[in-house]
């Protein structure tokens, strides 16, 4: 069927629903094959465990459609997964002008893609609760609604809400807090060591991680005096590439070789009795570095980790809690 100008009817009537939809309710009378300018390639998949009155973190990847260099402005939501018409959380009305600029993409290059990494607060009121994710990306007009020329202010992505992130009340007092000793062996482990902490977050530990808590500018041997040598309970996750460091400590500097030296001054000092918890992960021949000697270890190595090895390992440090208490 035609007609208007001999246009398609049915396309017709479908490009005039979606503009009208995105006029009414964004304000928006951009063409629609604008509003892919940007869209979200890519997002970290896994849960965030994280306390109330902490930041969760989000990672994310967008791409840039537009033949020349632009920018976008990101908008996340939280939500309750029964109810995602009230927000518990929403940066577009709860975070200062100041702030919101900073949730910008800015400069990324044409058919080009760019990483954002974003801190989201967590209010300190927040109970034990699950919560869902919404990302919705702008065009940059969208901080400057009340001025901006309404023509101008254009939606160009949204995600349906996700399960996301995994809220523990910080009303609860932690059982321990314990610092993690582990080597930058690749990204993977990495992520893995990040997700152990998760774990015992939700177990109620509180985990020192320079990924989460080492901030720019710190100074990155107090960060570890702090934790190595001051907190009575150290994981030490022992990979291969975590042994070699330990034990062949003049041939390199190192953080691992730092942090070693403070343990193992610590533990000739009794002040570590039997607390420095080795845990094997990414260790196929499970070689512990010297300074642990022969130590019961932990095997998580495993498909099934979080299960019998991560209960042994949250009642050892439920034990070193109270035998330090």
């Amino acid at each position: 069927m035609t007609g208007l100008d001999g246009q398609n009817f049915t396309s017709y009537f479908d490009t005039f629903f979606k503009l009208n939809y995105l006029s009414m309710e964004f304000g928006s009378s951009w063409q629609v094959d604008d509003y892919r300018h940007f869209e979200l390639i890519e997002t970290e998949k896994s849960k965030y465990v994280v306390r109330s009155g902490d930041p969760l973190y989000l990672k994310g990847k967008v791409k840039n459609n537009d033949p020349k260099i632009s920018t976008c402005y990101v908008v996340e939501r939280l939500a309750s997964p029964y109810d995602h018409q009230n927000f518990v959380f929403n940066s577009d009305t709860d975070l200062s002008e100041n702030i919101k600029g900073t949730l910008r993409i800015v400069d990324v290059k044409p058919k080009g893609k760019k990483d954002f990494y974003i801190a989201i607060p967590i209010p300190e009121t927040m109970p034990n609760c699950v919560l869902d994710l919404q990302i919705e990306l702008w065009s940059p007009a969208r901080l400057y609604h009340k001025i901006a020329p309404i023509h101008t202010i254009a939606l160009f992505d949204r995600t349906p809400f996700k399960s996301i992130v995994e809220v523990v009340s910080s009303k609860e007092r932690p059982i321990a807090t314990v610092f993690v000793s582990y080597s930058w062996k690749s990204r993977k482990h990495m992520k893995w060591v990040s997700c152990l902490c998760e774990e015992l977050n939700r177990h109620n530990i509180k985990s020192l991680l320079d990924q989460k808590d080492l901030m720019p500018g710190q100074e990155i041997t107090a960060f570890m005096e702090r934790g190595a040598g001051k907190l009575p309970i150290c994981v030490a996750i022992c990979s291969d590439v975590y042994t070699k460091k330990a034990d062949n400590r003049e041939e390199q500097k190192s953080g691992v070789k730092y942090e070693v030296s403070i343990l193992t001054a610590a533990i000739l000092g009794r002040r570590l009795p039997a607390l420095v918890i080795p845990v094997v992960k990414d260790n196929p021949e499970k070689i512990l570095p010297l300074f642990l000697g022969s130590a019961l270890f932990i095997d998580m190595d495993v498909k099934d980790w979080k299960e019998e090895p991560l209960n042994s390992l949250v009642n050892a440090i439920i034990r070193g809690s109270k035998k330090n208490s």
